[in-house]
């Protein structure tokens, strides 16, 4: 009998991530049906050759269930010590937490101390940062340069600041306010350059605004979501829709107007920005992004190869959070399910931006709830942290002995 010969196979790694949409035997070429803390990518040296993910290494800890982060930079009383970071908001307040360098860790300091609900979130605006809850009546803020609190109803000269807001961001030099539990769908702004003027009666280019009343911009759904996308874009997000704000509300030119009628933004935690000025967000068709422009519609980024567990996220009972990884090019994605019903489940990604793929992670601190991206002046920290339930903090360390396992299935062939 003639010897057979053996038939060379290429066995590439499948950069294109887990896909589950078709059997094994139609499985779409430099895709895997099953793959756990892998990435496309050797994060040592950058190749498309896959690895295992980096491991974590411990940061520190606060108080509290994180809820909602933003970057932050400010400078203290003396002028001396620039300080460059996020503030973050648990469900027992506020907290600066700074990133110097790999060595170390984290930097936390507690600011507000308050017991916060789950529709909450924080802003900074010239150096204040602020704590909006639905269930506080006032908006709380704290002065970084001068380390003294207050809040928006007791230092108000003119108008009637908002209450009862669980949503906070700044645009266009205003402090935004909405997520009024008795009137969700409205949107209000302070004075420019002023968050201690709230009269709405003024007509004045600068003066306070809000989509109320004869003013153009009505909204018809409860405002899940506001988020700068730009210096003259502000969109504000629902559970099923999407709106933008263009330019300055008080030029009497502008008012809001309806980007989609299907997809928004479903948490304040459930938006970041890329490194290209993409804006990336879930929604509960999955994760959708949007150009750096002010005018395009969000665009479907996962339809043909989302995860099942990635879509009906239910913004009433379920946890999500995102956060750019500007090391490893991609997106963390954070969801807990049922967080309020005591049976939580909890569903990590990765999503890489190089290879449009997904790759579903675990880590050793399993408890694992809420990601957010550290700003920092050391670049080698420039990964998100990870926060368990505990307050634990976690950071991303190409030199982490983190104990894991690691799988991807290659074939058919």
């Amino acid at each position: 009998m003639a010897k057979t010969e053996p038939i060379p196979i290429s066995a590439s790694f499948p950069v294109g991530g887990v896909h589950k949409g078709f059997g094994l035997a139609g499985q779409p070429e430099n895709t895997t049906a099953s793959a756990l803390n892998v990435w496309p990518q050797d994060w040592g040296g950058g190749r498309a050759r896959g690895g295992t993910r980096p491991g974590l290494t411990s940061a520190g800890s606060i108080s509290g269930i994180p809820r909602h982060a933003v970057p932050a930079e400010w400078t203290v009383t003396s002028g001396a010590d620039n300080k460059v970071g996020i503030v973050l908001i648990t469900n027992t307040g506020l907290y600066t937490v700074e990133g110097d360098s790999e060595d170390t860790g984290l930097t936390i300091d507690p600011r507000i101390a308050v017991t916060v609900g789950a529709d909450s979130s924080t802003a900074i605006y010239e150096q204040r940062a602020y704590l909006a809850d639905s269930a506080l009546a006032a908006v709380e803020f704290w002065d970084l340069t001068s380390d003294t609190g207050d809040d928006l109803t007791s230092v108000q000269a003119k108008g009637t600041a908002p209450t009862y807001c669980g949503l906070v961001c700044s645009y266009g030099d205003r402090l935004v306010l909405s997520g009024d539990r008795a009137s969700p769908q409205a949107v209000y702004m302070s004075r420019i350059g002023d968050h201690t003027d709230w009269d709405y009666t003024q007509t004045d280019g600068a003066a306070a605004w809000a989509n109320a009343g004869a003013t153009p911009g009505k909204i018809g759904e409860r405002v899940t979501c506001l988020f700068q996308h730009n210096r003259n874009c502000l969109l504000v997000g629902c559970t099923d829709s999407m709106y933008v704000l263009r330019g300055n509300p008080g030029a009497g030119s502008a008012s809001i107007e309806v980007l989609s009628r299907e997809v928004g933004p479903i948490k304040m935690s459930a938006i970041c920005k890329t490194g290209s000025e993409h804006v990336v967000m879930m929604t509960r068709h999955g994760l959708y992004r949007m150009d750096p422009g002010c005018g395009s519609p969000p665009v479907n980024m996962s339809d043909a190869k989302l995860p099942d567990n990635l879509s009906d996220i239910d913004p009433t009972t379920d946890s999500v959070s995102l956060a750019y990884d500007s090391k490893f090019r991609g997106i963390h994605i954070v969801i807990i399910r049922n967080v309020t019903g005591g049976s939580a489940v909890k569903d990590t990604y990765f999503y890489s931006l190089m290879h449009d793929s997904f790759w579903p992670v675990d880590y050793s601190a399993d408890t694992i709830s809420f990601c957010t991206t550290l700003k920092s002046w050391a670049n080698d920290i420039r990964s998100p942290c990870l926060f368990l339930q505990s307050g634990a903090a976690y950071k991303m360390e190409e030199t982490s002995g983190e104990a894991m396992t690691s799988r991807c299935l290659f074939g058919p062939f």
